[in-house]
Order: structure tokens, then sequence, then C-alpha cells
């Protein structure tokens, strides 16, 4: 409910942007904006179909309720011709955008063919381009990619894990450590995020413990709580 409620916000924010209300902006910071919050609302969707799907809550009689987690991603898939647009105009290289476009292609394929693992991995390989994405569109916001960084490497430890790989996702947690710790030693990154900086850190070497240990029922709730 709580991401369902997070992406909703994004929405609003997203169509405030598009009445005009920032007087004071120009034509490319207020497409920038836009742009961030369609990546963001991709971000929480994608986040939202893996954490439902984790929690069980798509599991109607003891399988996977694939119509369901169509919905979920549909806001997505309908809106691509949108995204991929601004994009565009956000300069971003062709074929970074066609891999944007093959990667939802992806995720419907496996939601069509009903298979789970593809699902996660299909999930997982279309968050990785939106730090991606973001860096280019804020090469001056480190703090902003390397937040988006450390989740996609997060979502790569999980997936490995789930698969039974630890080697490649004992590999994927120590780029999320070594980038989180970047953030941790960034002044303005710990004024901003005093709270939530010691939980995600203990969350993140839980999560790592758990890998280590290949406890695969422990790695899914320790990602869940680095949500």
């Amino acid at each position: 409910m709580r991401k369902i409620i997070i992406i909703f916000g994004i929405s609003i924010i997203y169509l405030f942007l598009l009445t005009g209300c920032s007087e004071n902006k120009t034509d490319e910071e207020l497409l920038k904006e836009k742009t961030l919050s369609e990546l963001e609302y991709t971000e929480d969707t994608i986040h939202l179909i893996i954490e439902k799907y984790l929690s069980g809550d798509y599991l109607e009689n003891g399988e996977i309720a694939w119509q369901n987690v169509r919905k979920d991603f549909g806001e997505i898939s309908n809106n691509t011709s949108v995204i991929i647009l601004d994009l565009t105009n956000m300069q971003i290289e062709d074929s970074n955008i066609l891999g944007f476009e093959d990667r939802i292609n992806a995720i419907n394929s496996a939601i069509d063919s009903e298979l789970e693992m593809s699902l996660l991995e299909s999930l997982k390989d279309f968050y990785k381009v939106i730090p991606d994405y973001i860096k280019k569109i804020y090469p001056e916001n480190d703090i902003l990619y390397k937040e988006k960084e450390v989740k996609a490497y997060l979502l790569e430890s999980l997936y490995y894990s789930m698969i039974d790989d630890y080697a490649t996702a004992l590999n994927s947690i120590e780029n999320a450590e070594s980038l989180y710790q970047e953030l941790m030693n960034n002044v303005n990154y710990l004024n901003e995020n005093s709270y939530n900086v010691n939980r995600m850190y203990v969350a993140i070497q839980e999560m790592k413990l758990s890998i280590q240990n290949q406890e695969k029922e422990n790695v899914i709730l320790r990602y869940i709580n680095t949500n």
C-alpha cells in the first residue's frame, strides 16, 4: 500500500509540472523534471511488482495471477511512447532508447509466457538503465545517480541469489556496498538522509551476510528491508 501511495504522489507531481505551475523554470528544466518523474514512477512500479511477487501478493489459490502483474505494469507499458519521446528530447542516444523499449518488451514477454525468473530478470535489466538515463539528464547530481545505482546492484544481487548464482550475487552487493559507502562519505547526503543512512547500511550488510551464507529466504527478507 505504501508503494501505491508513493506512485500516486509521483503522478500528482508529474501532473503539477505539466500544468505549467513552475513559471520561473525554463522549458529545458521542466522537461528534465518531467522525465525524471517518469523514470522514478517507472522505478517505483518495478519495486512494487518485485515486492508484491516476493511477498506472495500475486498468489491466488497457490498460483500467480499474471493478469494482476500485467495490470501493475500496464501504466508503464501503455506510456512507452511518451517516455521514449522525452528521452529523445533529452538527447539520449538512440541505441540507449532502443534498449529501453527492448526491456519493456522483454517484461511483457515474460508476463505473456508466465515465467517467474524471466520476469525478475527482465525487471532487473529494465531497472539497470534508469541510473544511466538519470546520469545523462542530471550529470551534476552525483548523489541521485549513485542512489539509483545502489538499488540496481541490490536488485541484481537478489536476482542472482534467486537463481543460486551466489558468486555473482555477492559481487553485485559488494558493488552496492562500495557505492553506498561513497554516499555516506558525502556530507550533504548525510545531512539530508541522517535517519535512513544507518538503517540502509545495516540492511545492506545483513543482505550481504545472507548471500555469503547462501540463505535465499533471508536474502529475500533483507532485500525487502532495503526499500
